[in-house]
């Protein structure tokens, strides 16, 4: 007798499951689906709105050039980053155009773009050297001169090399400021204390290398991309030229012609002929 109430009992709630499977579920199935398919919707509207942004992005940029064209006359210097450009005239202004992300505005700086002797670049940001000797950079953030005691030292300066997202300036007593991401060379701290009386600076993806005076080599930076060169530190003596790749290697050419190379290995840092005879290379310019 028990044993049939259990299976009466058993019955009743198999059957409120089957009618929770009929009737219930397939409401919360159609709810999900509805809510599911309104959440798509709504992605892509966003989505196409988003195109549409950056398509008038696109539009602004490609058309910028047309709003200065009538600018563009008498230029002695044209540079660029990945997305805009920089124009140096006759009269010493600037002239940019492109990504206002990447320098192609200089509204932020117009008024201290006066008196421009020489326009230096990485990919993200435009640096102008003044007739006064000082330096005004525009285009990306961390690529731009944002501390007051950097700027401060940016004084007489002679020549700029831009890396990836940093600068390296080469001021007249033959000293170096840096700024921008440190992983890209922007902060030489580390090795500050060997850059005097610098020769050159060489700029790579995300590291420097300086030739000294004494013809010996400092690097910093990126020690993926050619920033550590102790590995060559021994051989770099009597360096008369540095050149990087693209990629982040260095190599270096000595006095006697033979060559030393170091940086990614994929990127020709340590390619078979590292102490390959290149003396025929007649076009190679010596310091």
């Amino acid at each position: 007798m028990q044993f049939v109430k259990f299976y009466l009992v058993l019955r009743r709630h198999s059957l409120r499951m089957h009618l929770r499977e009929w009737f219930v579920r397939p409401k919360l199935h159609e709810s999900w689906y509805n809510s599911y398919v309104a959440r798509r919707r709504r992605a892509k509207k966003n989505d196409c709105e988003e195109v549409q942004k950056q398509l008038l992005g696109v539009q602004q940029v490609v058309g910028s050039k047309g709003k200065v064209q009538n600018q563009l006359n008498d230029v002695r210097q044209i540079c660029a980053t990945t997305r805009a450009f920089a124009a140096l005239l006759g009269d010493s202004s600037i002239v940019a155009w492109g990504d206002p992300k990447f320098g192609g505005s200089t509204r932020r700086v117009q008024s201290q773009l006066q008196g421009v002797k020489q326009v230096f670049s990485n990919e993200e940001a435009f640096a102008a050297v003044l007739e006064s000797g000082k330096v005004v950079t525009w285009g990306n953030y961390h690529s731009c001169v944002r501390s007051p005691l950097i700027q401060n030292q940016l004084k007489d300066v002679q020549q700029i090399s831009g890396s990836c997202k940093a600068f390296a300036a080469l001021l007249q007593d033959r000293t170096v400021v840096t700024w921008g991401c440190a992983s890209s060379g922007g902060d030489s701290r580390s090795v500050q204390e060997r850059l005097k009386n610098v020769h050159e600076i060489c700029a790579g993806r995300h590291a420097f290398a300086a030739i000294l005076s004494d013809r010996t080599v400092v690097t910093w930076g990126s020690s993926v991309d050619g920033g550590n060169s102790k590995e060559v530190q021994d051989r770099l003596r009597n360096v008369q030229q540095i050149c990087s790749s693209g990629c982040g290697a260095f190599a270096a050419i000595l006095m006697d012609g033979t060559l030393v190379t170091w940086g990614p290995t994929w990127c020709g840092g340590d390619m078979f002929f590292r102490n390959a005879d290149i003396r025929s290379c007649g076009h190679l310019r010596t310091l």
